[in-house]
């Protein structure tokens, strides 16, 4: 069995996997500006959460997204 490490998957991979559960119509409207809105911000979010916040307990950064 072969496992894939989880920063090798980046970040994008777990929103467009939530994209394709909302219908045609939702995905042209509300998921695009949530595209837009996710791809602007994510990466400052997690700079300032690795910079910023204390982790108790150590995780990647595929858990918080």
């Amino acid at each position: 069995m072969v496992y894939m490490d989880p920063k090798a998957l980046g970040t994008s991979c777990f929103f467009y996997n939530f994209k394709h559960n909302f219908s045609a119509k939702l995905q042209t409207t509300f998921v695009e500006k949530l595209l837009k809105l996710y791809e602007a911000t994510i990466e400052q979010v997690l700079f300032r959460m690795r910079r910023e916040c204390s982790q108790i307990v150590l995780t990647s950064e595929n858990n918080y997204i």
